[in-house]
């Protein structure tokens, strides 16, 4: 049950914090793509939570929709790319970011990217998704999109001279880390690691 209600704080922080920026978009940097990052990570939630909710009659739509996250991890990329004032140096890799993103989604559309199942572990929770080779192909792709934007961002923080520029660029580093780090808790069930994925709690701090 914990692990619902942090998911479901979650999801109405990402869509809240979502409103906000499009509300603010012509005064932030990149923020229509943040935002569609935003409602990437919230597809994204609503995917692994919508067989807990409905279900098993909803696991098919949900295993269509939890590999979108691609799309919106090149996004994030993009909007790195962007907030940091690198379009020029980095611009032309922006293209292959959305490419390799496409090219993953349309993977797991064609192969069921895994199947959801019963992981004891994860208490209070029925269903949890565990991926195949498709999904750890798609799962690789949005991991380096990700990590790719969050190294952007650090690259700029290191160099930046400008302390306003610079807790701009820690608190949006911060951010991501610590959205990461929450999201892995759901490794444990795909690397069949017996452990409760406290992390996840983390996500509605």
């Amino acid at each position: 049950m914990a692990l619902h209600v942090a998911l479901a704080l979650s999801l109405l922080e990402t869509l809240v914090l979502a409103g906000v920026l499009l509300l603010w978009a012509d005064k932030v940097r990149g923020a229509r793509l943040l935002t569609v990052f935003l409602l990437g990570v919230a597809t994204w939630i609503v995917s692994n939570e919508l067989p807990n909710w409905l279900g098993p009659a909803s696991l098919p739509w949900a295993q269509r929709r939890a590999p979108t996250i691609p799309l919106p991890s090149a996004a994030f990329a993009h909007f790195c790319v962007v907030f940091c004032g690198q379009e020029r140096r980095l611009g032309r890799w922006i293209p292959w970011a959305y490419g390799a993103a496409a090219a993953a989604m349309l993977l797991s559309w064609v192969v069921t990217p895994g199947e959801f199942v019963h992981f004891p572990a994860f208490t209070g929770v029925q269903w949890v998704v565990v991926p195949n080779w498709a999904g750890w192909t798609t799962s690789m792709v949005w991991a380096v999109l990700a990590a790719s934007g969050v190294l952007i961002l650090l690259h700029r923080l290191w160099r930046s001279r400008n302390p306003r520029e610079r807790r701009q660029l820690a608190a949006v580093s911060l951010s991501c880390a610590w959205g990461l780090m929450c999201a892995s808790g759901y490794g444990f069930a795909a690397l069949g690691i017996e452990v409760y994925p406290w992390q996840v709690l983390a996500m509605a701090a």
